[in-house]
């Protein structure tokens, strides 16, 4: 008789545990989105004043950069400790400051755009 209701425990530890990875990664993409989002922000609101005639030393261009920079690259090194969630998820885990390649590319090519135009 518990036989019976073996199936259905199965599916729906199964259907929580998707749900859960689901709801996990949809907020890393949040987090990620908002962090380039911030990134381009600062990167523009640069540009926009080294094309005006207003003068920026170049410690504040600095400043702005390293502010871009950190922001992209979460500002911290995380611990390298190894989750039992990575072990099992099958997932590639080495790009864990939440950029993938093209939006490195992205990045450093309108970096290279506001240093050209200043």
């Amino acid at each position: 008789m518990n036989s019976h209701y073996v199936p259905h425990l199965i599916y729906s530890v199964a259907i929580t545990s998707i749900s859960i990875h689901l709801l996990s990664r949809r907020k890393e993409i949040e987090t990620q989105r908002s962090r380039l989002s911030a990134q381009i922000s600062i990167l523009e609101s640069l540009r926009q004043r080294l094309r005006s005639s207003d003068s920026i030393s170049d410690s504040e261009v600095e400043r702005s950069m390293k502010l871009a920079r950190a922001h992209g690259d979460g500002s911290r090194e995380e611990d390298t400790q190894i989750e039992w969630k990575e072990i099992f998820s099958r997932v590639k885990q080495d790009d864990r400051h939440g950029m993938n390649e093209w939006d490195k590319k992205d990045l450093e090519k309108r970096t290279s755009v506001v240093l050209l135009v200043g």
